[in-house]
């Protein structure tokens, strides 16, 4: 059996082929993809009731706003999909960065995990309570980091390709 040390691992440089450059670039499509259908599912249902309404009030809202829930949590449900795709690749890219010993990668997974057990939960209870403008806040800025990571994603691809062709 070989084994790889530490330092032998650290010399070998990371080889990229044209299916990892493209791979990369559709995890970047999945990040931006997640922040469209999530921005999407956040408004699918409408305006929710007051916190303060009536129990008539938000069984009405419930009735009346009954396919664009559904719709809110289908969107939802495929954004997460993208994000997860598209963590996959973020974890690979933190991975090499760091020669795969992935610790900023851990902790961007223990990130999301957290994140995600409470916007999971958050379709069914928003709509039973005041629009949180503080969580929205939040969530779009959110949003705009993983646009950015997903551009940066994008242009490491693009320039692994072009150092490539110039490279034959």
């Amino acid at each position: 059996m070989t084994t790889i040390t530490d330092s032998e691992r650290i010399q070998r440089a990371p080889t990229f082929t044209a299916t990892d450059d493209a791979g990369a670039r559709l995890a970047a499509a999945m990040g931006v993809a997640f922040v469209a259908l999530s921005v999407a599912s956040t408004f699918a249902a409408g305006a929710p009731p007051a916190s303060d309404a009536s129990a008539a009030k938000v069984a009405a809202f419930f009735h009346d706003h009954s396919g664009g829930i559904r719709a809110q949590l289908l969107l939802g449900a495929l954004g997460l999909a993208a994000l997860i795709w598209w963590f996959g690749a973020l974890w690979r890219t933190l991975s090499r960065a760091e020669h795969e010993r992935p610790r900023l990668a851990v902790v961007a997974a223990v990130g999301l995990a957290v994140g995600a057990s409470l916007i999971v939960p958050s379709p069914a209870t928003k709509n039973a309570t005041a629009y949180n403008v503080a969580g929205l806040v939040a969530f779009f800025v959110w949003c705009v980091w993983i646009v950015a990571v997903s551009v940066t994603m994008w242009r490491s691809a693009d320039a692994r390709a072009a150092g490539a062709l110039a490279g034959r």
